[in-house]
């Protein structure tokens, strides 16, 4: 599951027409609909970027996102470890 967070912080980063990758993790499959919205936003904001999702359940849960060299953090694994450090 992708959280509407992790959408509204997607949607807010600066638009850039040098972004050439889109890579969205999450620890289990991003819904449908979601992944709709995420291609909604690169379509407007992000129209030469390749948008990739991969599952990755070394997060735990959440969903990180890399736009460009921007990384967007929203995994439950980043909570632990900070939480822990």
């Amino acid at each position: 599951m992708c959280s509407p967070a992790a959408l509204e912080k997607f949607e807010s980063c600066k638009t850039s027409s040098d972004i050439k990758e889109i890579t969205v993790r999450s620890a289990v499959a991003v819904s449908d609909e979601f992944k709709r919205h995420f291609e909604s936003i690169r379509q407007r904001k992000f129209v030469q970027a390749n948008l990739n999702f991969q599952e990755d359940a070394a997060l735990k849960g959440g969903v990180v996102i890399t736009v460009g060299e921007l990384l967007l953090d929203f995994s439950l694994l980043s909570r632990l470890q900070n939480f822990w450090s």
